[in-house]
C-alpha cells in the first residue's frame, strides 16, 4: 500500500466523523439500567429513543456529566464505569483515576456489560434504522471536507466501533468512496490505534505523510512513540482537561472550522505545526 498520495491521513469515527453522544447516552444508559437494576439513576427502565431528547432536557446535568467522561471511555465496557462513577457521585478528574476506578468493577460485569451494550445497539439499529441513524449525523461541513480530502490524500478510519455500523453510517452520509473496505479498521482488527497506526505503516506509509487524528488524548498518546503526526480533534468530545495534556505532548489541536480549511498535505515532518489550505 506505498503511497504516492500527498498524504495518508486516518481519522478515528465517533467523535472525528460523527457526532454519536446521544446515541452512546442512550445505548450507554439503557445497558446501565438493565445490568444494574439498584442503581439511583432518574430511569426506572429503559428509554425509548423517541423520548430521548425530552430525557436528556430534563436530565442536562447527566448528559453533562456522561459527556464530560465521555474522553476518558474507550470501549462499550468503559461505559459501565462511567454511568457508576456518576451514579456513586464519585470524583474523577482525569484517566489514572478513572483507570483506577475501572479495576475495581470485575471483569464478568464488565464483559456483560459489553455483550448487552452491542446487542442494545444491534436492536435499535435493526428494529428502528431510520431513528438509529438520526442520533448520529456527522459533523458540520464533515462530509463535503471529506470528499474535498479524499481527492488530495489517502483516508483511513480505526475507530473501536463495529464495522456494520461505521460502513452503514457512511453509505448514508455519502462517504462509502473515500473509504475502501482495506482502509476501514474497526473494533475486531484491534483494541488500540496504536495497531491501527502500525498496520499501515506496515503496508509501506511512510511516517512523514501519516496523520491521525483523534478526539481522545490517550489514543494519540498511545500512538506518539510511532513518531507520526498527530492531531486533537477539538469539535469532539473532549474538555479544556485534554487540550492542556495535548499541549503540554506537543500534540496539535484543530477546531472544527480548522479542520474543514486543513490541508495535511501541506505539513512535513511530525507535528510541525498545522497547514491550513
Amino acid at each position: 500500500m506505498a503511497s504516492t498520495s500527498t498524504f495518508f491521513l486516518l481519522l478515528d469515527f465517533d467523535g472525528v466523523i460523527s457526532d454519536s453522544l446521544h446515541e452512546s447516552f442512550l445505548t450507554a444508559l439503557n445497558t446501565y439500567v438493565e445490568c444494574v437494576p439498584d442503581h439511583s439513576l432518574p430511569l426506572s427502565k429503559p428509554l425509548c429513543w423517541k423520548n430521548l431528547h425530552a430525557f436528556e432536557k430534563k436530565e442536562s446535568f447527566l448528559l453533562s456529566r456522561f459527556r464530560e467522561m465521555m474522553p476518558l471511555a474507550n470501549f462499550a465496557h468503559d461505559y459501565l464505569a462511567v454511568l457508576m462513577s456518576i451514579d456513586q457521585r464519585r470524583t474523577i478528574r482525569n484517566q489514572q483515576e478513572f483507570n483506577a476506578f475501572k479495576k475495581q468493577l470485575k471483569k464478568r460485569d464488565s464483559d456483560d456489560y459489553a455483550e448487552n451494550f452491542y446487542r442494545n445497539r444491534r436492536r435499535l439499529r435493526e428494529c428502528h434504522s431510520e431513528s438509529w441513524s438520526d442520533l448520529m449525523k456527522p459533523f458540520p461541513g464533515m462530509v463535503k471536507s471529506l470528499k474535498r480530502l479524499s481527492r488530495l490524500g489517502q483516508l483511513a478510519i480505526g475507530s473501536s466501533k463495529d464495522r456494520f455500523s461505521i460502513r452503514t453510517l457512511l453509505d448514508q452520509y455519502g462517504l462509502s468512496e473515500c473509504f475502501p473496505e482495506n482502509r476501514l479498521l474497526d473494533k475486531d482488527f484491534a483494541e488500540t490505534k496504536k495497531e491501527h497506526v502500525l498496520h499501515f505503516l506496515d503496508q509501506g506509509i511512510s511516517r512523514q505523510k501519516f496523520h491521525f487524528i483523534d478526539d481522545k488524548i490517550s489514543h494519540l498518546m498511545g500512538v506518539k512513540p510511532l513518531g507520526v503526526n498527530l492531531v486533537l480533534a477539538g469539535w469532539g468530545y473532549n474538555t479544556p482537561r485534554e487540550h492542556r495534556l495535548a499541549e503540554k505532548a506537543g500534540i496539535g489541536r484543530l477546531s472544527l472550522d480548522e479542520f474543514l480549511r486543513w490541508n495535511p498535505g501541506s505539513q512535513t515532518g511530525p507535528n510541525p505545526g498545522l497547514s491550513l489550505a
